[in-house]
């Protein structure tokens, strides 16, 4: 097959996702384009997409907030289209991308596939006018795309809730490879630190706050707790004048390869998700898991089996419970990543790449497969 990706979030998850994607694909024998924006381009996405070689791309300027930039970045989209194509599939991601695609004519674009990465209505936060608006974009657009697929079962049924026609939606969760590394966590002397990790965005969706109060209460009970930050954003210099490095350290934006094998416990407290790929890597390098009870958690945590899922409004105190009882018990952490690690075997690339053809060509996925 002939296939076009089309990204705005030049970055995070979604760009990992498209970046990841695109290379398994090519891999499997289809012809692969990337058009990306530069307007909210991560560093590291512009390097790796410059260093590939297994597809092809082109940079294309969208904007995330909808305004008259949108018909400009709509018309370059369709004439890139209909000089390069046909194609067999078009498949935007995220939801400027995915609007984009969706308003292509059908007999320009092919097949036209929508991954939302988090449907905007996800987000909690957000009141009854602007849940009603994004509401009727997301249905009305539904009907110019021959599939949506969601990356977690809880983004499957947010879109179920919307009124999104079920015959639309297909399953396929991320996919990631071992970080190589990584070596299998060390199990640290009763007297040592217990690192609880943090990985991702220092934002309102990753509610940081809960995770630095949940460490301070922590370590107030037991002084063996600390914290450590990968990642940054708006709310870090707020986060560090709350606590002090010797509870929690911020390390800011590094490989997470590097830093991981630091980790003993990985704890997400996001307000809302589709399927974070920190979660993925935490699989991968076999740690017990903390999660507030977000899109991803079916695929990747088994209550008490490899760690806990709290509520998406928990409180300090509960997640720092959780800190504490995994922080005090050695045999826990290491009956919890060995389940870790075996949960993530069924969660590759290639297995992400081999469900979304399949959901391109209409074919069902298997249930061993997403579950």
């Amino acid at each position: 097959m002939k296939i076009l990706l089309v990204t705005e979030p030049s970055g995070g998850g979604s760009g990992r996702h498209v970046l990841d994607l695109a290379s398994s694909l090519a891999d499997h024998g289809h012809g692969v384009h990337v058009i990306w924006s530069g307007d909210r381009a991560d560093d590291w996405f512009v390097s790796k997409l410059a260093a590939q070689i297994k597809f092809s791309s082109s940079e294309l300027l969208m904007k995330r907030s909808i305004g008259p930039a949108d018909l400009r970045s709509y018309l370059m989209l369709a004439m890139f289209i209909l000089r390069h194509g046909p194609f067999d599939v078009t498949h935007g991601h995220s939801s400027k991308a995915g609007a984009l695609v969706r308003l292509v004519p059908g007999f320009i674009a092919g097949k036209k596939i929508y991954t939302p990465h988090a449907f905007r209505t996800m987000d909690p936060s957000m009141g009854s006018r602007g849940h009603a608006f994004y509401n009727l974009i997301e249905r009305v657009l539904a009907y110019f795309c021959t599939a949506i697929i969601c990356v977690s079962r809880r983004e499957f049924d947010h879109a179920l809730a919307l009124g999104i026609d079920h015959r639309k939606l297909r399953m396929v969760p991320n996919g990631a490879n071992p970080l190589d590394e990584v070596d299998p966590p060390a199990e640290p002397d009763q007297q040592d630190a217990v690192v609880i990790g943090f990985i991702g965005r220092l934002a309102e969706q990753k509610n940081p706050e809960l995770f630095v109060e949940a460490i301070k209460l922590a370590h107030a009970r037991d002084p063996r707790v600390r914290g450590l930050v990968l990642g940054d954003g708006a709310l870090r210099s707020e986060l560090e004048k709350k606590v002090g490095p010797e509870v929690v350290e911020f390390a800011g934006w590094v490989s997470t390869a590097d830093y991981i094998r630091e980790i003993d416990v990985f704890c997400q407290t996001s307000r809302y998700e589709a399927m974070p790929y920190t979660m993925l890597e935490a699989l991968f390098a076999g740690l017990p898991m903390i999660s507030t009870d977000v899109g991803g958690v079916e695929e990747t945590i088994q209550e008490g089996v490899n760690g806990f899922v709290l509520p998406f409004d928990a409180s300090p105190t509960d997640v720092a419970e959780k800190m504490l009882l995994l922080a005090g018990d050695k045999a826990l952490r290491a009956e919890m990543s060995e389940q870790s690690r075996a949960i993530s075997m069924t969660k590759t690339i290639d297995v992400m790449a081999t469900n979304t053809i399949d959901a391109y060509c209409n074919r069902p996925v298997p249930d061993k497969q997403v579950v």
